[in-house]
């Protein structure tokens, strides 16, 4: 995966549960230069291009692992749940 146009950069980021902020740190950036770069102002070379993909990419592994335990665990609960329901809970 490699971005390649600003608004591409702002739906991964989005994606990835992360403000401008912490994307432009975790770059090396200032979250002002990440906000000219979603709005299409400045140019992101590729080595940026790069390095912002694979920091974004980690951040969606990072995310999509939160998200299966969370349905794992919800999984676990839901015939204590539909249990609970059952009982006018």
């Amino acid at each position: 995966m490699k971005i390649s146009t600003g608004t591409e950069l702002r739906i991964l980021r989005r994606l990835a549960g992360w403000s401008q902020h912490q994307l432009g740190r975790a770059a090396g950036l200032s979250p002002g230069r990440i906000s000219l770069f979603e709005g299409g102002f400045v140019e992101v070379t590729d080595e940026q291009k790069t390095v912002l993909s694979e920091i974004l990419l980690e951040a969606m592994r990072g995310r999509a692992v939160t998200i299966g335990q969370i349905l794992k665990d919800q999984k676990i609960n839901e015939p204590a749940l539909a249990g609970a329901q059952g009982r006018g809970g």
